[in-house]
């Protein structure tokens, strides 16, 4: 073998294992454990789930529509964090929005953002994010996160009826959706800030909230085999 060609094997498997989430989580990133003590995100199985979902609708070149009926304590909101933080701050001019019914929550979710970036392990000692260039994670507002690259991440509540009406996203984790206000609504104005290119993902994870309602209701549409959303089970 030429050592271009081993050159370009060797290139061709780093750029592979990058886009492996599983190892990207493994290689790059911690998390606080529920002791407090940082650890390597080794993914559990309810996040492998996703991760699988995700890779199976990019394989088919699909834009990524997920809902993901789930139980508490499982850590698939922080799944979806990781996966946004792949998709985010390593590409221009990616642009985010996590949703969920308190900004308390939010500003949950945002800490892991904020972890992944602040103990980021370059891969393979090489590739990191861009520098960040702004950021608000106030107790009392919405959380902002901006790289260099412009790309950027940042929170909202479904308290806001008028939410993503003057977004343009790639985007968007809806978290608990069962249990927001004005469900219907405030996803009649995010869906659409979202193209439906393949390299664009909606994520939907939620505990249940019993039947009927917006989110009963997606998870049925999802069910159906020609629907655009992949409905998932934990």
């Amino acid at each position: 073998m030429s050592q271009l060609a081993l050159a370009r094997r060797e290139l061709d498997q780093f750029y592979r294992g990058f886009l492996d989430h599983s190892e990207f989580c493994r290689s790059c990133l911690t998390i606080p454990n529920l002791e407090g003590k940082v650890v390597p995100l080794i993914p559990t199985p309810a996040q492998e789930r996703l991760f699988e979902a995700i890779r199976r609708q990019r394989e088919r070149r699909r834009p990524v529509r997920i809902v993901y009926l789930k139980p508490r304590r499982v850590h698939v909101s922080a799944a979806a964090a990781s996966h946004l933080f792949h998709e985010v701050p390593f590409t221009s001019n990616q642009h985010a929005l996590i949703v969920s019914y308190l900004k308390r929550s939010a500003r949950e979710i945002f800490g892991y953002i904020e972890h992944f970036n602040d103990h980021f392990i370059p891969y393979r000692g090489m590739v990191a994010p861009d520098r960040v260039i702004a950021r608000n994670s106030s107790v009392n507002g919405d959380c902002f996160i901006k790289w260099a690259n412009q790309s950027y991440i940042e929170t909202g509540t479904a308290k806001n009826l008028d939410l993503g009406r003057s977004f343009s996203l790639r985007h968007l984790q809806l978290d608990e959706f069962a249990f927001w206000p004005n469900a219907s609504r405030v996803m009649t104005a995010l869906l659409p800030s979202v193209p439906k290119d393949p390299d664009t993902s909606v994520i939907v994870p939620s505990t249940a909230n019993g039947i009927g309602g917006p989110f009963y209701e997606l998870c049925q549409r999802a069910c159906d085999p020609d629907s655009e959303w992949l409905f998932l089970f934990f």
